[in-house]
């Protein structure tokens, strides 16, 4: 919180509010700062519409109505689900005012991401523009009727948003051919921006790269453009000869394909080349800044042939190509091996077969050697035996049976 004369703001610093300031003195503009800054004793009163937001993101979870003010960060809030059963909300630091609350007469529609309203919604009605109607200060209920239908519906607050023309706060257009400008230091801002705001009368606030202050005009003045998304790869339309920023080329000539890192409330687009691994035609490697009008969206279905879907790859990381390269020779090596060992594999099999049968014959001379034993190659006769053999010989020759000497 601050306090009297701990406020320091200069007006060199000053944020880009959206109420347009110019002509007015630099102490009206501090007073208003200040006002928003320094908050009060009591920040809110009874009847305040107030949002909850949520820590990470920011985005309002609840909206409700200060029915009592208890001290200066004790507050009860009654919010659409608890009819009668108002909230005691202590430290109420993450309360905020709801400064844009809705109005009898304004044009709503849900929110992008309601799937089931709380209280219901007619079918026919789901995508359709309806009409506050009616502002439930006691329960924290917008009453909205629909064209052709005499029925109200009760409707939670943070699903609705104020819509004219079509279009939305966040939505993404382009001012149509007729329309213009004025240019800002001899060069037109973007013709693609961002809506901001919609006003209760139904204009809209758009920011455009290149403007300083938001562009409030008639939402005829424009038309949806699909949007720009963080990590989307984008290019340089091939009709844009002069880009407002310089564009890194590709190693081969052509201008290159990058992604987008960041989105400026403006719609200027921060975008980084991936693909290139030492590129000094960036910021110092943060990026270059890119014109969302002169730029269109690289998807990967949408690239006809093979090659030019593979070139499309290797702009999402410099490591692709060497990647796929040391690949490409693992399975080169790898391929190269199983064919030599299929061409080889007969004369393998011969010289291996040869080599086997030697190995036999030598183990079968070995085992029959060890089993004659030592002298089986030279034996010698004993007396006893030549006597045996004389005898037999003398038998088969003489008939005659000759005695066996005796040892």
């Amino acid at each position: 919180m601050c306090y009297p004369g701990s406020c320091v703001v200069s007006c060199h610093s000053l944020p880009d509010l959206d109420l347009d300031h110019r002509g007015k003195s630099c102490k009206y503009i501090l007073a208003k700062i200040t006002s928003v800054l320094c908050s009060p004793d009591e920040p809110f009163k009874v009847g305040d519409w107030v949002c909850m937001q949520e820590k990470s993101s920011g985005h309002c979870m609840r909206i409700g109505v200060v029915k009592t003010v208890i001290g200066s960060d004790n507050v009860l809030v009654q919010y659409c689900d608890k009819p009668g059963e108002p909230i005691h909300c202590s430290g109420a630091s993450h309360l905020h005012l709801w400064k844009d609350s809705f109005q009898i007469g304004d044009a709503v529609i849900l929110k992008d991401w309601v799937q089931s309203p709380r209280f219901g919604w007619p079918g026919e009605f789901c995508q359709s523009e309806g009409t506050v109607s009616g502002i439930g200060v006691q329960d924290g209920v917008i009453m909205v009727t629909f064209r052709g239908s005499q029925e109200a519906w009760r409707v939670d607050p943070v699903e609705l948003e104020r819509v004219s023309g079509g279009l939305v706060t966040n939505d993404w257009v382009r001012l149509r051919s007729g329309w213009s400008m004025e240019a800002n230091a001899g060069q037109m801002p973007s013709r693609v921006g961002i809506v901001h705001h919609v006003e209760h009368s139904g204009k809209l606030k758009v920011a455009f790269f290149g403007r300083e202050t938001l562009y409030t005009a008639s939402p005829t003045e424009f038309e949806k453009v699909s949007p720009f998304l963080h990590g989307q790869y984008v290019r340089l339309k091939a009709e844009v000869v002069a880009p407002r920023f310089p564009w890194p080329q590709k190693d081969i000539g052509g201008l290159d394909t990058g992604r987008i890192a960041s989105i400026m409330p403006s719609g200027g687009l921060l975008v980084k080349f991936p693909g290139q691994l030492f590129s000094g035609k960036d910021l110092n490697g943060k990026g270059v800044w890119a014109d969302p009008q002169e730029t269109e969206v690289v998807r990967l279905n949408e690239i006809s042939g093979v090659i030019n879907k593979y070139q499309h790859i290797e702009k999402m990381h410099w490591a692709v190509r060497p990647t796929l390269a040391l690949l490409g020779f693992l399975i080169a090596a790898r391929t190269g091996v199983v064919i030599v060992n299929l061409v080889t594999r007969p004369l393998r099999g011969r010289k291996e077969a040869a080599l086997e049968n030697k190995a036999s014959r030598d183990l079968d001379e070995s085992m029959a050697s060890e089993k004659d034993g030592p002298n089986s190659g030279n034996p010698v006769w004993l007396p006893s035996q030549v006597a045996v053999a004389t005898s037999t010989v003398a038998s088969l020759i003489f008939g005659e049976g000759v005695p066996t000497p005796t040892r």
